[in-house]
């Protein structure tokens, strides 16, 4: 294990503290503009504006950090991370800005993905697999995180919370590995999206806007990658994948319930893990506190298998996947059942 704690905390510290300050200053000035005539404004669209503290936080703090101690490990191709990153979130402010289709964010995250294999950080898979395959993977990947977390932001609100819990967990898996820097990117945006949630009147239902999801997305999808091989292939291939694990199956199961009630206009709403939840009669803040659970204990599951021998690896691999399948089944199960009774005449 290589790093200072203490730069660490300096990081997540500066991070937070600066994304905080931001996210408060424009909610006064946000504020203090809505109470002149004509400048009513609705709290969604200032929670989407002070989202900005997130990117602008992580973008700033991160370089400063190399003031205190040197970032090695990839570190030369940061800068242009941190410009693709400033880059994403501009592209989506102007999504949603602008009259622009939706190929647009899929053309952004598209372009994330082309960034990341040019620079040498796209999927490798210990070069078992040809470069082509390993290229579509890498382009596939970054369109599927971006779009994921711009779709938990439309449904739930919970992009940051997620990405929070996320990055803690590739924080650890960092400090297993020894990569300075990146833990420190995990804690910076850590820190960053903490520093944002703090500061809102409602943390669990701040959406974000396609701007600051995509990019969050990105920069999520980016560090996941950057996991050095622990020796074992399918241990190394399944650990980014358990630790987005939920981005992951939130798609899935978004795009599993528009398959099925395609051309039905009365359950188009009933989409994404939240919802189904929202189907057994569970309340919103049961339901945050279900998915945050859940991000948290497979990241320690995660971190479990990563940390231990392939054998015992493969075994806390066989658990939470198991327990994925369970969770899923009786979910599906009970919505199903919902939607029976509800449709079923009543005499």
């Amino acid at each position: 294990m290589t790093g200072s704690w203490g730069t660490y905390l300096i990081v997540l510290i500066g991070c937070l503290v600066f994304s905080g300050a931001i996210t408060l200053g424009i909610r006064f000035v946000t504020v203090g503009r809505s109470r002149l005539p004509g400048h009513g404004e609705d709290g969604a669209s200032t929670t989407k504006r002070s989202s900005v503290a997130i990117i602008v936080s992580f973008i700033i703090v991160v370089p400063l950090s190399e003031l205190i101690n040197p970032l090695a490990g990839g570190a030369e191709h940061l800068d242009v991370i941190l410009i693709a990153t400033a880059a994403l979130f501009i592209a989506g402010i102007a999504y949603e800005l602008l009259p622009l289709p939706s190929s647009w964010c899929l053309g952004t995250d598209l372009s994330g993905g082309l960034i990341v294999w040019t620079i040498g950080n796209g999927i490798g898979l210990q070069e078992q697999f040809p470069n082509y395959v390993t290229f579509v993977l890498t382009i596939l990947w970054f369109i599927l995180m971006s779009s994921g977390f711009r779709l938990i932001d439309e449904q739930d609100g919970m992009a940051s919370g997620v990405a929070s819990l996320i990055c803690l967990s590739l924080f650890v898996l960092a400090l297993i590995n020894g990569q300075v820097l990146l833990a420190t990117l995990a804690i910076a945006l850590t820190g960053s999206s903490l520093g944002f949630l703090v500061i809102q009147p409602n943390p669990t239902r701040a959406k974000l806007g396609a701007g600051s999801a995509s990019a969050i997305g990105f920069l999520v999808a980016f560090l996941a990658l950057m996991l050095y091989s622990r020796g074992d292939f399918i241990i190394s291939a399944l650990a980014p994948l358990f630790v987005c694990s939920f981005v992951l199956l939130n798609v899935a199961t978004t795009l599993l319930a528009r398959l099925l009630h395609i051309g039905d206009t009365t359950h188009v709403h009933y989409t994404g893990i939240s919802n189904q939840l929202h189907l057994l009669g569970l309340r919103i803040p049961v339901v945050s506190s279900i998915i945050y659970f859940g991000i948290g204990a497979t990241g320690l599951l995660t971190v479990a298998m990563y940390a231990s021998e392939p054998a015992i690896g493969l075994w806390f691999a066989s658990l939470t996947v198991s327990l994925y399948a369970v969770a899923g089944i009786l979910i599906v199960w009970k919505s199903r059942h919902y939607e029976l009774d509800r449709d079923s005449p009543h005499l």
